[in-house]
């Protein structure tokens, strides 16, 4: 096994409670991958471990060495918890133990941590990595994934996994402040907590959410969490008629628990436009309608690193430095149609902004039997311009579609802007769905252009990317001339 320092930072985080307290590492074997400055102490030797005998202060404890942690000559009634990687699961009367398990991808890091009562199969649906290795036209690759299966719902997690995790403690709670009812299953994805600065354990019963767990992983983490208890907050203020939103109850003073009293539905993109379309799109605009605002053009692109992205697309273009597979043409004809578009903002340009919740995307989108409901709001933002979630939302639906029509995304582009509340805000706010639109497709063209720009060679059909934007720019224009 092989665990890098960012992960078990995470994964103790979630359990040490107690910030003030010291941590210990029993790592005789060096399996600890250095990557984070955790601010750990690791026993590496005899005499390191001598020094943590004779400690009379109190401190957490996690053991990497693989064998069992009551064979250490420790004093444990000063050890307040313990995170642990044994090969075989452990007992002991002083504390209360949780079993958990692990997947781990290819190159052994920790992926999904799971409790071990879970059975929902969910998790193998979301691997990457699990897909990617079936091949349809070959059967035996199947394999694999369907034993996984099976097990899972046999409950023989240690057979559809890589490992265990034991957690020790002295008190009957798994996590401080949350009595688990023992029906509940929960798991948590590990790279999501890594980038995203906020760990979530997803708390299910009957394979149905029931709560989500933040704990964040940094101050921009404890940020983000305040920000989602500001945003969630606003929203049930207002009585939302098509939002069904979670009961939030901050602990720690930088934990939050979601709670979802009913239960909910999560599906694909596909399954959301034909079954809660109408529905999820006035719960978007309700949420919109909230708080309206002004925004500057430039400062809003400006804040995206806009301006960025351009200086080293417009560097690439004038060198005509370009990757091997890359249609030249196209791209410097995008990048034109972006400067021309520039070029008809003023300085002090203003356009109408709202909340946004930036990450409108099926895992985050479920539905109820007379509402939809969004469940992180970490991100959001409450001066954003208005309809960029739904033109993101369509966006990313045309994608999820294995071969990409234009003339689908232009279908609903066009539905868009046809819609009552568009023309509501046409009339009140004089709001410009054409000149919105451009500016969506200007930064988010230009993002795509530069990582084009960095990859050593362009397949055949990402050059589709490129027609797309430049599609949806002509229509915008035939848009303005009716």
């Amino acid at each position: 096994m092989k665990i890098y320092e960012n992960e078990l930072f995470v994964l103790s985080k979630l359990l040490f409670t107690k910030e003030e307290l010291d941590t210990f590492v029993l790592d005789p074997g060096r399996i600890c991958v250095k990557n984070f400055n955790s601010g750990y102490s690791y026993i590496h030797n005899r005499s390191e471990l001598d020094d943590l005998m004779n400690r009379e202060q109190p401190f957490y404890l996690i053991n990497l060495s693989g064998s069992g942690t009551f064979t250490f000559p420790l004093d444990f009634s000063k050890t307040e918890a313990i995170l642990s990687f044994p090969v075989h699961p452990e007992i002991c009367t002083y504390y209360k133990a949780f079993t958990l398990y692990y997947t781990a991808g290819k190159f052994g890091r920790i992926k999904w941590v799971l409790s071990a009562n879970y059975k929902s199969t969910a998790f193998l649906l979301e691997d990457e990595e699990d897909r990617l290795m079936v091949d349809i036209k070959n059967v035996i690759s199947f394999f694999p994934s369907v034993m996984k299966w099976i097990q899972v719902k046999r409950g023989n997690l240690s057979k559809a996994t890589n490992g265990i995790i034991q957690y020790f403690t002295k008190t009957e709670q798994l996590i401080h402040g949350i009595d688990i009812l023992p029906e509940f299953q929960y798991s948590f994805y590990l790279p999501e907590a890594l980038s995203d600065e906020v760990t979530t354990i997803r708390f299910e019963e009957n394979a149905v959410d029931r709560m989500h767990f933040r704990i964040p992983n940094s101050r921009t983490g404890i940020e983000k969490i305040r920000n989602e208890i500001d945003i969630i907050s606003l929203i049930t203020g207002g009585n939302p008629e098509y939002l069904y939103l979670p009961e939030i109850r901050p602990i720690n003073d930088a934990s939050l628990l979601l709670n979802f009293p009913l239960p909910y539905k999560k599906t694909s993109y596909q399954k959301l436009q034909k079954t809660v379309n109408e529905r999820f799109t006035k719960g978007v605009f309700e949420y919109i309608n909230y708080k309206l605002s002004s925004l500057n053009v430039l400062e809003f692109l400006k804040s995206e690193g806009f301006f960025h992205n351009l200086l080293i697309i417009k560097s690439r273009s004038e060198n005509r430095i370009f990757p091997r597979g890359l249609s030249a043409l196209k791209f410097v004809k995008l990048y034109t149609e972006i400067i021309m578009y520039l070029n008809t903002i003023k300085e002090d340009q203003s356009i109408l902004a709202s909340l946004s919740n930036l990450e409108l995307r099926p895992e985050f989108i479920g539905y109820t039997s007379d509402r939809v409901i969004f469940t992180k709001w970490l991100n959001s933002k409450c001066t954003h311009p208005v309809l960029f979630d739904l033109f993101t939302y369509t966006f990313n639906y045309i994608k999820s579609f294995a071969n990409l029509d234009s003339d689908y995304l232009l279908n609903d582009i066009d539905y868009l802007r046809k819609r009552e509340e568009v023309h509501t805000l046409t009339l009140n706010h004089n709001f410009d769905f054409v000149f919105h639109l451009k500016l969506y497709i200007t930064l988010n063209a230009a993002q795509e252009m530069v990582n084009l720009l960095l990859k050593k060679i362009v397949q055949p059909e990402e050059n589709l990317i490129i027609i797309r934007w430049l599609e949806v720019i002509e229509h915008c224009d035939q848009l303005s001339k009716t």
